[in-house]
């Protein structure tokens, strides 16, 4: 699939066409399959997610392997770590877990500072 066909029919609430051409040739297109590992524990984030299709959790893991769950990140949404993460150039200390076969926009941090 396409990026801008993804664009032109999920992502139809961006109204501004400059911030639509910018994600169109900066952004790339990912699909996962579910219980695949999105974002580990102590990993830098080098893009922000916004999901278009799937399930996602979001998780804290404890001592002894115990997992505590966070929230969902449903499709149209991003999520709050990996944007807080990325924009401040800080380790995550949660891990996302694609609970459903997946696609998601990876917008660079690196241009999110000039929007």
């Amino acid at each position: 699939m396409q990026i801008q066909d993804t664009l032109s029919f999920q992502l139809a609430f961006f109204k501004e066409e400059g911030l639509k051409k910018e994600i169109l040739e900066k952004a790339k297109l990912v699909e996962v399959e579910a219980g695949t590992s999105i974002l580990k524990e102590g990993s830098y984030v080098k893009t922000i997610p916004i999901l278009l299709s799937g399930l996602v959790k979001v998780v804290k893991e404890e001592a002894g392997g115990k997992e505590i769950l966070l929230y969902y990140i449903y499709p149209l949404e991003s999520c709050i770590v990996s944007i807080n993460c990325g924009i401040n150039d800080i380790k995550s200390r949660v891990k996302a877990i694609a609970e459903d076969d997946s696609s998601s926009i990876l917008i660079p941090t690196s241009i999110i500072g000039e929007w």
